[in-house]
């Protein structure tokens, strides 16, 4: 039945005047709220908008999973941020439409998915986000990271260690960042070793970046032992490799990245260890912006 006090409560999230008041009436009125705030996703104002998905989110109930997914798709990118932020608060009962818009046509979408699922990080999620990492999109594949590192599952070891040649810098670093967390040391560095479609520098750059050994040359030579084949010749290219990467002087540099240009042609006119410099701004989206600095900080004149 409608009830006119919260009626009431959702028309003032729409007056600059004092919405907050509103905003925390409507949170203190809970599960009788969740529908009137549901019907508030589709306002005209997206500052009600914003408000209502962030009262659901306070507020947690399950019927409000499917309305939240549907606004992940709103045209104002401050509402879908607090959509995104409600189902990660929602948890388990939001992660199947959420995988659903894993596939989702609209790149908003499913970077708003990709997101919240980072927040949750339920196992269930795992296969989805293993197909993520290979979405056009570099934000998806660096919030796809983020949950896989979250669930720590062991079997995503080998799908970030591809990452490593993502043609994102940021992504790259992501995958370096979640590798650290994954696993024991001995696979992680095992299966970079092995990892064919890496070069000899990319991999002496992952293992170094990850610090999970002190002397990566050592760690090489001891697996020159290894019993498994690919393993032992990762570990010979690496050593090989090694030298090239920590040249005495600045001639000396130069010479021997004409060497490694010449051993392997995918070397740019860049230091190794570019794979895991800083990324321009533009090349992935901020992943939290500041609500106080979009819309609802323009409306109440901040």
């Amino acid at each position: 039945m409608p009830n006119p006090k919260i009626d009431q409560l959702i028309r003032q999230l729409g007056n600059p005047e004092n919405p907050w008041q509103a905003f925390h009436g409507l949170i203190r009125n809970g599960s009788d709220a969740v529908e009137p705030l549901c019907l508030a996703l589709s306002d005209r104002n997206a500052v009600v908008r914003w408000f209502a998905a962030s009262a659901l989110g306070k507020i947690r109930d399950r019927r409000a999973v499917e309305p939240l997914v549907q606004t992940l798709g709103d045209l104002n990118p401050d509402v879908r941020q607090n959509a995104t932020e409600a189902l990660g608060k929602i948890g388990s009962p939001a992660v199947r439409p959420l995988i659903e818009r894993l596939e989702d046509r609209n790149q908003d979408i499913r970077r708003s998915a990709a997101s919240a699922l980072r927040q949750i990080g339920d196992s269930l999620v795992f296969e989805p986000l293993i197909r993520a990492l290979e979405d056009p999109d570099p934000y998806v594949r660096r919030s796809a990271m983020e949950a896989l590192g979250k669930i720590g599952d062991v079997r995503a070891v080998k799908p970030l260690i591809q990452r490593l040649r993502d043609e994102n810098p940021t992504v790259r670093r992501s995958a370096i960042g979640v590798l650290g967390k994954i696993g024991d040391t001995d696979t992680v560095l095992r299966r970079i070793l092995a990892e064919t479609n890496l070069t000899p520098q990319q991999r002496f750059t992952a293992m170094s970046a990850l610090e999970r050994v002190p002397d990566i040359q050592e760690y090489c030579r001891q697996k020159l032992q290894d019993l498994h084949e690919t393993v032992r010749e990762g570990a010979q290219a690496v050593l090989d490799a090694s030298s090239l990467l920590h040249p005495s002087s600045r001639d000396e540099r130069m010479e021997k990245q004409e060497l490694l240009r010449w051993a392997d042609p995918s070397i740019a006119e860049v230091e190794p260890a570019e794979m895991l410099r800083p990324a321009d701004s533009a090349s992935v989206p901020a992943s939290k912006p500041s609500k106080q600095r979009g819309i609802l900080a323009k409306w109440l004149g901040r």
